[in-house]
């Protein structure tokens, strides 16, 4: 298992060298600053790793971080930021791919704020920060705590993780470029349904035969709201192994859409 370097910024303070500061002035610097002073902002002998398992190499985070970039270029990064949405597919994808990191791992805050403040800040405030409107201070694009469904990198790989579908040989990934943006966010906001990625799936295919692959927000949450409902009086775990999780998913969608 690779392990990734964790960066835990927590001296808010206002003086001049503390990491908050270093952040506030990082988010507000123009996208080809933030490009060319990549991993110059914070000393890597602050970040820890946990203890079992390979360290990953600056190699190996360079060849992710090209990959994101040649994404990001595609879409006609620096320039515009048109299309940045459509990066957030290819990325999540590119992620859960190429990190080979587990659910535990997954869940330390510390590595999604290494990746967003230190290796890749200029993608991060690409696709999420505007440069006619500085934010004051970092938001949790940038830095997470518990609110993994905004962070700009950890968002992304619980959204593969959830929907990569192994009955696909060819492509595992499709629910993420079939799923429109607003049913994602309703999905992910709802962490309880992370250990159920069958039913994820199950909600998310039938959803998209229903609406023919256009976006129905509403639908989408009336079936989640249902599910989680029906769910807090019967066992999902049972309903998995005993084979009933997919009907019981669509039977929850259903009867209310």
């Amino acid at each position: 298992m690779k392990l990734y370097p964790q960066f835990h910024p927590v001296d808010k303070d206002k003086s001049l060298g503390s990491d908050w500061q270093r952040l506030v002035n990082l988010i507000r610097l123009p996208l080809q600053t933030l490009e060319a002073q990549r991993k110059s902002h914070f000393s890597e002998d602050m970040f820890e790793f946990s203890k079992i398992g390979v360290q990953i190499t600056d190699k190996e985070l360079d060849d992710i971080y090209s990959e994101l970039l040649g994404v990001a270029k595609n879409l006609a990064y620096p320039k515009s930021r048109d299309k940045k949405i459509h990066s957030d597919g290819p990325w999540a994808e590119i992620l859960h791919k190429r990190m080979g990191i587990t659910r535990n791992e997954a869940s330390k805050a510390g590595i999604w704020n290494a990746l967003s403040c230190h290796y890749m800040p200029n993608l991060v405030a690409w696709r999420w920060e505007d440069p006619n409107k500085p934010a004051e201070t970092p938001s949790g694009h940038w830095i997470t705590q518990e609110k993994r469904e905004r962070h700009a990198f950890a968002r992304l790989w619980w959204r593969a993780e959830l929907l990569k579908d192994p009955e696909d040989m060819k492509n595992p990934y499709h629910l993420l470029h079939e799923l429109g943006e607003a049913e994602m966010s309703e999905l992910m906001e709802r962490p309880e349904l992370a250990s159920y990625p069958r039913i994820c799936r199950a909600i998310s295919k039938h959803h998209i035969e229903k609406t023919k692959k256009k976006s129905n927000r509403n639908a989408f949450r009336n079936g989640l709201k249902n599910l989680r409902l029906r769910a807090s009086i019967l066992d999902l775990d049972v309903l998995e192994s005993a084979g009933k999780a997919d009907a019981f998913t669509i039977k929850c969608y259903d009867e209310v859409n």
